[in-house]
């Protein structure tokens, strides 16, 4: 997927993977885009949800993968958040940070790889989930209604 190549993911033990490595074996991406500062029930139903996904996935051995894409406000809200997930990536904090600091600091209009993710997927507002196939065509931008309604179902649904 042309959005990942040459980036690198944070797994679980805080190693950063380049992407390509990371998603290797992978047919679907599931960006989720959330945060810690969101505490309304229905942030709480889709991790609860994504989690169970990303298990039963992990069962099935189905070629899914998730990745974090963080609006937290602070490394320590993303580390806090980060740690309540499922074993999958996230896009990494310092990224964002070191993107802000030559921002501001050159008064650049270079843009940080999450937010560029938000832009190409027109996201507004978390949770959300966008669902693409490892080439990038969008499987689907409602994925957050589609796994609320659908649960474990949703598997099928997208990987069909």
């Amino acid at each position: 997927m042309d959005l990942l190549q040459g980036k690198c993911l944070l797994n679980k033990i805080k190693k950063l993977i380049p992407a390509e490595d990371a998603m290797r074996n992978k047919t679907i991406i599931i960006f989720f885009f959330g945060a810690m500062w969101c505490k309304s029930p229905d942030c709480k139903v889709i991790l609860q949800k994504l989690k169970e996904l990303h298990k039963e996935n992990l069962r099935r051995n189905m070629g899914l993968e998730v990745i974090y894409v963080s609006s937290d406000t602070s490394l320590e809200d993303f580390d806090t958040f980060y740690k309540t997930h499922g074993g999958w990536f996230a896009v990494p904090f310092q990224d964002d940070l070191a993107e802000l600091v030559v921002r501001y600091s050159l008064n650049t209009r270079k843009v940080s790889f999450s937010r560029q993710l938000r832009r190409v997927f027109g996201i507004t507002n978390v949770p959300n989930l966008i669902v693409v196939k490892k080439n990038g065509e969008i499987i689907t931008k409602a994925g957050r209604q589609e796994i609320v309604e659908k649960g474990l179902n949703v598997l099928v649904t997208w990987t069909d």
